[in-house]
């Protein structure tokens, strides 16, 4: 994807480190497909979490996704048959490919696009209508590592789901999404930091708890609510049980208020999607 978003750049420097993308992702492409069953160890000497993952049914599929259409080289018709849309997560990542197919603008891809259009679509219909029975009109069910993060990966599954029916019927759940990530949820908090009345001071980025300056680094996503870990932080520090306010701000709180560049992606494309909707 940087391959084909770098070569039409008018840096001269950028256009040239779009040959180096598309090289390298095809080196790597050549040796995963003939290394299937060699999946990341942590060394030894690293403590932090390895974010295991032993399927990689949906890293690959994302991949050849990526890379069929730097290359212009178009799969068959199978290609989607195991495939179904889902909220991207760090370890669920097939979505990301077909939205890469949804958005195409090769006309080699039409099928393949109507294909993943249609998957997007179903699976933002799914979505509408968990938020209509939701009292903050979300479509969040499960609060899990990174829930602010789901909300806005759902929003932009609703956008593309939008631009592509022409339909605002998604329009009010997906508004409800921003709101909640502002701060219309049972917490109170705008969870992004440096924005709103209420909003994350104490996020677990050691740049921020280290510079001496009391407020975080602006403009990033914190984790969210909940429910998966709820012990990170001493005992002195309490977690709602109810699931939407399982939140603390607290540098401890690894589960609710870490960021991740993975969850402010998605934010930015929301954001900026909303705002061009402006009148």
């Amino acid at each position: 994807m940087a391959g084909r978003l770098f070569a039409g750049d008018p840096s001269e420097e950028l256009k040239a480190l779009s040959a180096v993308c598309l090289d390298a992702s095809e080196k790597a492409m050549k040796w995963a497909e003939a290394n299937p069953d060699i999946l990341y160890v942590q060394p030894k000497d690293i403590s932090t979490g390895a974010y295991g993952d032993d399927n990689l049914t949906d890293e690959l599929f994302w991949a050849r996704a990526e890379r069929a259409l730097s290359g212009g080289v178009v799969p068959g018709p199978d290609f989607l048959s195991a495939i179904s849309a889902g909220t991207p997560t760090w370890n669920q990542s097939a979505t990301l490919g077909l939205i890469s197919l949804a958005l195409a603008e090769d006309d080699s891809f039409s099928d393949l696009q109507d294909g993943a259009r249609a998957l997007i679509v179903a699976y933002a219909d799914e979505l509408i209508e968990k938020s209509a029975a939701s009292p903050y009109r979300i479509s969040l069910d499960w609060f899990a590592w990174g829930s602010a993060s789901d909300i806005a990966n759902q929003a932009m599954l609703k956008i593309i789901a939008m631009k592509h029916t022409g339909d605002d019927k998604y329009l009010p759940s997906l508004q409800a999404d921003v709101n909640w990530l502002l701060g219309t949820n049972p917490t109170g908090y705008c969870f992004v930091t440096g924005f709103g009345t209420l909003s994350p001071m104490n996020i677990h980025h050691r740049p921020s708890g280290a510079d001496g300056v009391p407020e975080p680094y602006p403009g990033f996503l914190v984790g969210g609510p909940n429910t998966v870990v709820l012990t990170d932080c001493p005992p002195t520090v309490n977690r709602s049980p109810f699931p939407a306010k399982s939140y603390t701000d607290s540098e401890c709180s690894y589960s609710t208020n870490e960021i991740a560049i993975n969850w402010n992606a998605p934010l930015v494309f929301m954001l900026g999607a909303m705002d061009s909707m402006k009148p």
